[in-house]
């Protein structure tokens, strides 16, 4: 659902300029192979940031022409090391991450030692999540970097470095919002990049089942809040009832 410090990034700009996700996307374009892969996905499937660190080559699946990311119920974590901290690293060492190691037990999953590495593995954050969903990959540019990028890489990142390459990115697109508590800049993080994508289904008339699914969230009030902040669907009303004819019987 939209944070507390709902910032998405802009979509429609006004005038010729670029939007602010215009603008993301051609930075990611131009970074490293992880870069661009990190940057497109998560704007254009609003993963969460422990999603994309844990992301395999398994979770791609086409569906006649169409890629799908399906994510699993769980996936085995091999992102830590020996002396890790709470980002991981791409170790081959097997150990999970400093994440999986200290993520709140849910009531929704079964016993630990029905998981990988004795429920030290990484799964959904909601029960809706548990029992899995595919998220469909429109943009062409974002399935070739997919597709790409794994049949050289077994992994992506661990979840902090997910963090910083969103960061590195948005600095490279000098795209930054006032904020007082982050000494006058606050780069968009892994979350704004989750709520643009559900911000833009809000805008294109997804309704709020439609953005559940995708978006894996555990309630439909959740993908409410959506199209609430967007204003979409008052204005749709307001033009409705503005056009009613008050003469007609």
């Amino acid at each position: 659902m939209p944070s507390s410090s709902y910032l998405p990034l802009e979509i429609v700009s006004e005038g010729n300029s670029k939007s602010e996700y215009e603008l993301f996307r051609e930075s990611a374009k131009e970074g490293t192979p992880r870069e661009e892969l990190i940057g497109l996905t998560l704007i254009d499937t609003g993963l969460r940031v422990s999603a994309m660190a844990h992301m395999r080559q398994n979770w791609l699946k086409w569906r006649g022409e169409k890629l799908y990311i399906d994510v699993p119920v769980y996936e085995k974590c091999e992102l830590g090391s020996v002396e890790k901290g709470s980002g991981g690293d791409r170790s081959k060492s097997g150990v999970p991450c400093w994440y999986c190691e200290n993520r709140a037990r849910k009531d929704f999953l079964p016993p630990n030692d029905e998981l990988p590495n004795d429920g030290n593995c990484w799964h959904p954050k909601s029960e809706s999540g548990w029992k899995g969903r595919l998220i469909p990959v429109v943009e062409d540019e974002t399935a070739e970097i997919l597709m790409t990028y794994f049949r050289v890489y077994d992994t992506v990142c661990g979840v902090q470095a997910v963090r910083n390459t969103v960061q590195r990115i948005a600095k490279r697109a000098d795209l930054f919002k006032p904020a007082e508590s982050n000494n006058g800049k606050n780069w968009p993080t892994p979350h704004d990049l989750r709520d643009t994508y559900g911000t833009k289904l809000a805008l294109m008339g997804f309704n709020r089942d439609q953005i559940k699914g995708p978006m894996g969230h555990a309630s439909i009030e959740q993908a409410d809040d959506y199209i609430k902040l967007t204003g979409i669907e008052s204005a749709q009303v307001f033009d409705k009832k503005w056009n009613t004819d008050l003469n007609s019987d």
